[in-house]
């Protein structure tokens, strides 16, 4: 199977029942930049032995897969996502990834969304059941696998920051709360957006929850008491305001131990986290994020055996990491 997919009609771009092949995709639109392809395959290429022979996994399985598995982009347009959901169901699709602009839309067309995704308000990872689809949400506990893997500690963490309000700080602020931080402050340039976020998830988690508008005042308030900097904006994207924006946070306030994570990937190092890195902060890049929400939906849709089996998540991980900056394709961004 192809992994580009061209603009044709949709019962064509949906692959046919393939009982000898797994196989897995993202959908979204655009799909074109979708980094998901690049490690995901590369994911399963390692996996593969263990696919095609599923008692490796699990002893159980009647699985009759012969071929490698793959996983494909698949564009679909918003008039399109009930239909095609559907149609991947029928013909084997044994789970996906939802990228801009479904994640909000495509839990109105799953049999059941887990209480995960229902309180960050989005899907990202759908996993096939006997009788439809479950929705979940990855990017919360993909963020803190990331940052463990960096070394972090929710343990030393007692007050964050997160700049932004939008999708990936919601799942940021989700993952924080769950790991145990008690007093999470969320800032946005609109700080109805912050408190809109606050009012949303206040209910779902045990924690102190505030809202703040984007004054210097208010950064240089917090910034003193703060562990954790979390930059989830797209601010740092765009060449022409980053080293603003940059110069704009008072970085040097915060205390010798903070670290400094930003959810952009491209670049690895944005100018908040060379800024940071200049003051002898820890710094951590948003990469990580992306690489473990996806080992995560791998996991969701091979049954969790990754971490027992015969390739630790680790391996896992690296391999797809490995693939995402060994790639001629760009490293966009989905903030």
């Amino acid at each position: 199977m192809n992994t580009a997919v061209t603009n044709i009609p949709l019962d064509k771009r949906v692959p046919g029942a393939l009982s000898e092949q797994h196989w897995y995709c993202v959908v979204g639109q655009p799909i074109h930049h979708s980094l998901s392809p690049i490690m995901h395959n590369e994911a399963l290429r390692l996996l593969s032995p263990a696919l095609l022979n599923p008692g490796l996994l699990n002893p159980a399985s009647t699985s009759k897969a012969r071929r490698p598995p793959s996983y494909l982009a698949l564009e679909v347009s918003p008039q399109e996502l009930k239909p095609a959901v559907a149609l991947m169901h029928l013909r084997g699709c044994l789970g996906f990834n939802v990228t801009v602009p479904h994640k909000v839309e495509v839990m109105k067309h799953l049999q059941r969304v887990d209480p995960t995704a229902t309180a960050i308000g989005a899907v990202n990872t759908v996993i096939r059941e006997e009788n439809g689809w479950l929705g979940t949400n990855t990017d919360a506990a993909g963020f803190i696998r990331s940052m463990e893997e960096a070394g972090w500690s929710a343990a030393q963490t007692t007050h964050a920051v997160v700049l932004g309000a939008g999708g990936a700080a919601r799942a940021v602020v989700m993952g924080l709360a769950t790991a145990g931080v008690q007093h999470i402050h969320v800032m946005a340039r609109r700080e109805a957006q912050a408190q809109q976020l606050a009012q949303q998830l206040a209910p779902h988690v045990q924690v102190s929850l505030h809202a703040h508008g984007f004054e210097t005042g208010t950064l240089q308030a917090l910034f003193p008491n703060c562990d954790l900097l979390v930059q989830s904006t797209s601010a740092t994207l765009d060449s022409s305001v980053a080293s603003a924006f940059a110069r704009g946070l008072p970085l040097g306030e915060l205390p010798q131990h903070a670290t400094v994570v930003d959810l952009v990937y491209k670049p690895l190092e944005t100018t908040v986290l060379a800024a940071a890195r200049s003051r002898g902060l820890r710094t951590v890049d948003g990469l990580g994020m992306l690489v473990h929400q996806g080992a995560l939906a791998l996991q969701h849709w091979l049954g969790d055996p990754l971490p027992s089996g015969p390739f630790p998540m680790g391996k896992v991980t690296g391999t797809m990491r490995d693939a995402l900056l060994g790639s001629q394709e760009p490293l966009e961004n989905d903030v």
